[in-house]
């Protein structure tokens, strides 16, 4: 089967309103650039909105430091200025994480006081650098960051946990850079766009005073860490200015469908926490929803078994329509693609998965592969073997995921 044309055309549009190079370009074009910036570019997007930043500013830029993921063969985009680049590991800070985050520490404390220091963050930043406050052990706090992964843990619980544990996040970034400029952009990738939790508020000193719950991670030396990990001085919070974030993407969705003639409807981001309420719900609104596309955005935690394979939360979502819209007999003409804007999703080599109104009803085989795959987290496979997943690919972007939804009679 081919990919449905309609809703490919959407996420391709919504990625371009969303791409780093875009939105931070435009952000700084129309603003005189200060004499002399050094640039920190952290996190997924990292490469693209330097990009735009160098588009904008290329003669006031002295310098930037990169930190992205691990890219093979990547060697980024010559500038007409000094680039460093430092690639950190994702989701689960490991050993290049450290090391970006010493470099990080070391290029703040060479900006100049009477220099600009712009910052460009957006998700993944957590994992991509990291320095751990005295007394956690680099592999423990990997331990533990497997962990809130496989539960599914809500973002801003776990990204608040991370900064206290971090001399690089909630706002300890601060305390390395001694210049008086110093200005955020952010491509956010959280839900309400909060500034805290994108890529844990390394420039946004937050109230640290509460612990996240704590008793279902199963560590309890964890608190008493917590209390040892000193809490870093409550500065003055620099300016964050979001560039773009989810909310965007969906509007780009709408408006795409709008011009080829289809009513686009909007409907924020996921209406639950876990991915199996969020496919019933969704489910249950398609069954009498208006005909057209249908977009809704943002992350549904899957919480993982003890050994799963190879899968996404794009890719379980969509396979939880699918076995949902089955078991009601398949009652109207149904086309969906789930897909991760940062290109991807999970662990399965994938962007995210689609399927199409000839999908269903399915045979007996078919529904019950997909069960199995849902069961043990390995939708990756299941989608595979339809030839119906979304190849990985460099989005420059990171905003959370896109659900896209084609209705019909």
């Amino acid at each position: 089967m081919k990919r449905p044309t309609l809703l490919q055309g959407a996420y391709d549009a919504a990625l371009a309103a969303v791409h780093g190079r875009r939105v931070v370009r435009n952000a700084l074009q129309d603003e005189p650039p200060p004499r002399v910036v050094h640039v920190l570019a952290l996190g997924k997007a990292a490469e693209s909105m330097l990009e735009g930043a160098a588009e904008a500013w290329s003669g006031a830029i002295v310098r930037a430091l990169v930190v992205a993921p691990v890219r093979r063969g990547w060697r980024g985009r010559p500038q007409a200025f000094p680039v460093s680049r430092a690639p950190g590991d994702h989701p689960v800070p490991g050993s290049r994480s450290l090391a970006a985050g010493q470099a990080v520490a070391d290029f703040l404390g060479t900006v100049a006081e009477q220099d600009t220091l712009l910052v460009l963050l957006s998700g993944g930043a957590s994992s991509l650098a990291e320095l751990p406050c005295p007394g956690v052990d680099p592999e423990w706090l990997q331990m533990l960051n497997d962990r809130l992964l496989g539960i599914g843990w809500d973002i801003r619980n776990t990204n608040a946990l991370r900064a206290r544990l971090s001399r690089l996040k909630g706002g300890s970034a601060l305390l390395f850079c001694g210049a008086d400029d110093i200005r955020v952009l952010v491509l956010s990738d959280v839900p309400g766009d909060a500034l805290e939790s994108v890529g844990s508020g390394p420039f946004w000193p937050r109230d640290m005073s509460s612990a996240p719950p704590l008793d279902e991670l199963g560590f309890p030396e964890l608190r008493g860490l917590l209390d040892r990990c000193p809490a870093p001085p409550f500065v003055a919070r620099p300016p964050h200015r979001i560039v773009g974030g989810n909310a965007d993407a969906r509007k780009a969705v709408v408006a795409q469908v709008r011009s080829d003639g289809v009513p686009g409807f909007d409907h924020g981001l996921f209406p639950a926490t876990s991915v199996l309420e969020t496919a019933v719900r969704v489910t249950r609104y398609l069954r009498f929803a208006r005909d057209g596309v249908h977009v809704w955005g943002g992350e549904a935690p899957v919480r993982l078994p003890a050994e799963p394979g190879r899968g996404g939360r794009a890719q379980h979502l969509a396979g939880l329509i699918l076995l949902l819209w089955n078991a009601r007999g398949w009652p109207r003409p149904l086309e969906v693609l789930c897909a991760a804007t940062d290109g991807v999703d999970g662990s399965s080599g994938a962007a995210g998965a689609w399927f199409d109104a000839m999908q269903g009803p399915l045979d007996n085989a078919t529904r019950d592969a997909l069960r199995m795959a849902l069961r043990h987290a390995d939708t990756a496979t299941f989608w595979e073997s339809l030839g119906q997943r979304l190849p990985s690919a460099e989005t420059g972007t990171n905003v959370m995921d896109l659900l896209i939804v084609r209705l019909s009679r």
